[in-house]
């Protein structure tokens, strides 16, 4: 069984990132063109839209989350009936979501110019806000079958669909952006894909998992009140967690201006490109460890923790590092000075990125061990602390304040708080020890980031005019000091040891 889980996986990361590589040349590649064909003002309006979307999300009211955790058990146990009727009352509980948020959306178009801030004249703004909306109404259709294969460790099905629409949705955008230069036709572009890549997915759950199509039993009352329970548990985690995520970009429309959300969705796409690297690590092994955790008791779980959260530090300590060397250098050479923010601002980002990264293990394992209901209100009181500093420190410090609130909001809450519980309640262990070495992480990753500049400093390297010789030696170096640094630091220890032999298991 053990073997099965690491397989799945390993079959889950690979095709992830397959997914995740043909992913972003394709969104660097359509930015660039979007960019030179439609300009700053669209490229604003395209993240201010995206955000508030996300918001409308709230009706999903992570039923998804719910539902995937709901179908650990009977995958494990090969109850193919209760499959059957889960994945029937899915299909009606989407319906109605897909229903929701048409209904919010169309009731928000009135609102539209409170949240748009620019000194150009943008025609047709309301159609293309509809179109955003259908696209999102349209993204739930289909979705509830494909949830079985989540659940079930093998992502690696459906990911190949995945790369088709991703192709198929770049060349007919294109066509759009650069033979009809039309927004219009990008958007419906992508809604088409949309529908398209939600309904190959679910043929391919019919033919993996047949009994889920002929099964139109209800779902026992029990059961429904099981997991109507853990999704009040997820609710007010839900909506803090959208919230927190997708409020920035409004509150700079908002306050800074429109034109400003362009510039730092430049950001944002190379942080999300990252990340959706750095988090697969974890998304790939969630349901193995899901299926882990029902087996197992908290000590053996501490262990694994352990091993996944010094993975999880490796990871984002380097990726966060190399976002610091050379996002602006990448931002310059990309699409050009004129759309750079400040060194702090900049800073700050990353700041957020390696925040979020650090705490992920935690995510991850308060997913797979039903921590939902203890974890509930905590990130609602994170995301509502994070829109009072955001309109505070926006007004005192512009862009970098609204950032600077969303790290200080995460570090007083969710940082400290979800690993408390986990100790507590799942591994019965000292938090203190969790503290310490999150503070010793973070001055591992400081340090290196400081010893970095001054030894670029020493070689000159700031000093080359070509942009992509600066960042291959200044990447270079990176790459070396700092596996060099966390192997002297690390390779003595029990996770490392562990890690290393998973690693030439695999390779035999």
């Amino acid at each position: 069984m053990q073997s099965d889980r690491t397989r799945n996986s390993i079959k889950n990361l690979i095709f992830n990132n397959i997914n995740q590589i043909v992913n972003i040349l394709v969104s660097f590649i359509l930015r660039t063109v979007f960019i030179r064909k439609l300009g700053e003002v669209y490229l604003g309006i395209n993240g201010l839209f995206t955000n508030i979307l996300s918001v409308l999300s709230l009706a999903e009211l992570g039923i998804s989350t719910a539902m995937v955790y709901s179908m650990y058990k009977p995958l494990a146990t090969n109850d193919e009936k209760k499959l059957g009727k889960l994945t029937n009352y899915y299909k009606i509980l989407y319906r109605r979501i897909a229903l929701i948020i048409l209904i919010l959306g169309i009731v928000l178009i009135p609102f539209l110019p409170y949240f748009i801030n620019y000194n150009y004249d943008v025609k047709h703004v309301t159609f293309y806000y509809i179109l955003y909306l259908l696209n999102s109404v349209f993204s739930y259709l289909w979705l509830y079958k494909s949830s079985i294969i989540i659940a079930d460790q093998k992502t690696y099905l459906v990911k190949k669909y995945d790369v088709i629409c991703l192709i198929i949705k770049f060349v007919l955008q294109m066509i759009a952006l650069i033979i009809f230069n039309s927004f219009v036709l990008y958007l419906l572009v992508q809604i088409f894909v949309t529908i398209l890549n939600n309904y190959l997915k679910s043929e391919k759950a019919k033919k993996e998992y047949s009994y889920i199509n002929s099964n139109s039993e209800e779902l026992d009352n029990s059961d429904k009140k099981q997991i109507w329970g853990n999704i009040k548990s997820l609710l007010f985690y839900q909506v803090g967690n959208i919230v927190m995520n997708n409020t920035d970009n409004i509150l700079i429309s908002i306050m800074i201006g429109t034109i400003f959300v362009g510039y730092y969705s430049n950001y944002s796409m190379i942080i999300a490109a990252v990340m959706g690297f750095t988090s697969l690590i974890f998304s790939s092994v969630q349901a193995s460890l899901g299926n882990y955790n029902v087996k197992n008791s908290g000590n053996n779980m501490y262990k694994i923790y352990n091993v996944i959260s010094l993975i999880g530090f490796i990871v984002w300590t380097f990726c966060s590092i190399s976002l610091c060397i050379l996002l602006q250098d990448f931002i310059s050479f990309w699409v050009g000075k004129n759309y750079l923010l400040s060194q702090n601002t900049m800073l700050i980002i990353v700041l957020n990125y390696y925040m979020q990264g650090i705490i992920y293990p935690n995510w991850t394992f308060r997913f797979t061990t039903n921590l939902f209901n203890m974890v509930r209100y905590m990130m609602l009181c994170c995301s509502i602390l994070n829109i009072i500093l955001s309109i505070i420190f926006g007004k005192m410090f512009g862009i970098f304040g609204i950032f600077l609130a969303t790290f200080i909001s995460r570090l007083l809450t969710i940082f400290w708080y979800e690993p408390y519980l986990l100790y507590k309640k799942v591994f019965h262990a000292k938090f203190r020890n969790y503290l310490l070495k999150q503070f010793f992480y973070f001055i591992v990753t400081i340090s290196l980031t400081l010893i970095l500049n001054i030894l670029f400093k020493y070689l000159g390297l700031y000093n080359i005019n070509s942009i992509i010789i600066r960042m291959a030696f200044k990447e270079i170096i990176c790459v070396v000091v700092v596996f060099f640094a966390l192997w002297l630091l690390f390779n003595r220890s029990e996770e490392y040891k562990y890690i290393k032999s998973q690693i030439l298991n695999i390779f035999k």
